[in-house]
């Protein structure tokens, strides 16, 4: 986690693939939405195979690499359990059926495979404040609204608008939704902080931290149908997100699932079936 430095989080992206690049090299990675291709030139050093896909193919830079199109409310033009990483960045947050996208991403990933998510940190201080006052996602801005909520990418041909952040997400929401999708949250890479939230946490890390242990204690008492022992991981896994001072103050969300259950599983669970099964 840094303290200063740019916001970008396209930096910390690809400074991720640069100092680990042998997770990439080699491997077959999905880069949606590619947006102006940083990324994928980033993956394409490291020695990743590169396939990069977008709304918005025009905006692709590099001209040694190639962008197809593709669009995340649908079914992705890619064929099942064909790739080991997919790198979603900044997209989430313009879905409005996020649990179809995570579906997605199950069904093309192999077993094992990794997705990496970033989105704009809706589990930050700075974030909760925006919301309890404006319904915003920073005190700068107006709630999502019609004039300021419907985009055009910049330097883009298509006369397509997309949604913008009308459907922010947290880290509880993404760790929820990447369960009900056959992924599990293996980890959270930090980036910058953003210093109003920075200056909140004193403030208010204490009563996060006492009403999340009253809740928690509550929540051991109910469910009487779960066995203690899934409960107490489960709601101490739940309680270590809440908890977590990188997060409270980070700018943006930046975290890893690995895929840990097949399409078949997933679309059992999203019918109804094996709600009590945890792998």
């Amino acid at each position: 986690m840094k303290l200063t430095g740019t916001s970008s989080i396209s930096f910390y992206v690809n400074e991720y693939i640069r100092e680990h690049s042998g997770e990439f090299q080699g491997k077959s990675v999905v880069d949606i939405p590619a947006g102006d291709g940083r990324t994928s030139e980033a993956l394409c050093l490291a020695g990743a195979e590169v396939r990069a896909y977008d709304l918005f193919t025009d905006v692709f830079k590099p001209e040694k690499l190639k962008c197809e199109y593709a669009d995340l409310t649908k079914t992705l033009p890619i064929e099942s359990e064909s790739c080991d990483i997919v790198i979603c960045q900044e997209g989430i947050e313009h879905l409005a059926d996020q649990l179809f996208a995570l579906s997605e991403f199950n069904r093309i990933l192999r077993q094992g495979g990794r997705l990496f998510i970033t989105t704009p940190n809706y589990s930050s201080l700075r974030a909760k404040l925006a919301y309890l006052l404006l319904e915003s996602e920073t005190r700068n801005l107006m709630p999502p609204n019609e004039l300021d909520s419907l985009w055009s990418p910049p330097g883009t041909k298509s006369k397509r608008v997309y949604f913008g952040h009308i459907f922010m997400i947290g880290v509880q929401k993404l760790r929820m939704l990447g369960w009900l999708t056959g992924f599990r949250l293996s980890k959270i890479h930090h980036t910058r902080i953003n210093w109003t939230s920075a200056l909140l946490l004193p403030v208010f890390y204490p009563f996060i931290w006492l009403r999340s242990l009253l809740t928690y204690r509550r929540s051991m008492r109910r469910n009487a149908a779960f066995p203690d022992e899934q409960k107490r991981e489960t709601y101490q896994n739940i309680r270590g997100l809440i908890c977590d001072p990188k997060i409270l103050v980070e700018q943006h969300l930046f975290v890893q699932l690995a895929k840990v259950e097949g399409e078949s599983v997933v679309q059992a669970r999203l019918n109804g079936e094996g709600r009590l099964q945890e792998s």
